[in-house]
């Protein structure tokens, strides 16, 4: 994906932060690529949790997308999420009505003009920087805060 290097070298960022302007200069050099995207696609709904991987599966009449997902079944959520395999939610305005309030807010719409084909996104491999040292207790798997 664009702005994606071919390398993951998210570690290094830890070893000298002051250096990281730097680095991240010297990636986009090497691989030529215009910036290092920092951020990834996410849907976050209250009560449901986020999702990195989801589909457009249709379109309200009105021009809202209708994205369907699943919940990712390697973290630990609410016992909710084994009761149910997709999760269908409409959006809340249309892609239209959005580039609308932007460029209220000064931004330049035609830098936008890829946002039509975003209909689906797929969880991207975990950088190593997220990867955590074991820890010498554990969590309990206990839920005392929902009934299902």
């Amino acid at each position: 994906s664009f702005g994606k290097p071919k390398i993951d070298r998210s570690v290094e960022f830890h070893n000298d932060p002051k250096r990281n302007h730097i680095l991240f200069k010297e990636i986009e050099e090497e691989e030529n690529i215009p910036f290092v995207a920092t951020d990834r696609s996410l849907i976050n709904l209250p009560a449901l949790g986020k999702s990195l991987s989801f589909e457009q599966v249709g379109i309200t009449i009105d021009g809202r997308r209708v994205l369907s997902f699943e919940h990712d079944k390697f973290r630990n959520h609410s016992p909710v999420v084994h009761h149910s395999e997709r999760v269908i939610i409409v959006e809340a305005k249309s892609v239209s009505c959005y580039l609308r309030q932007i460029k209220t807010m000064g931004e330049d719409i035609k830098d936008y003009n890829g946002i039509y084909a975003y209909s689906n996104a797929i969880t991207e491999k975990r950088s190593e920087v997220f990867e955590y040292p074991k820890f010498e207790y554990s969590q309990t798997n206990n839920f005392n805060n929902c009934e299902v």
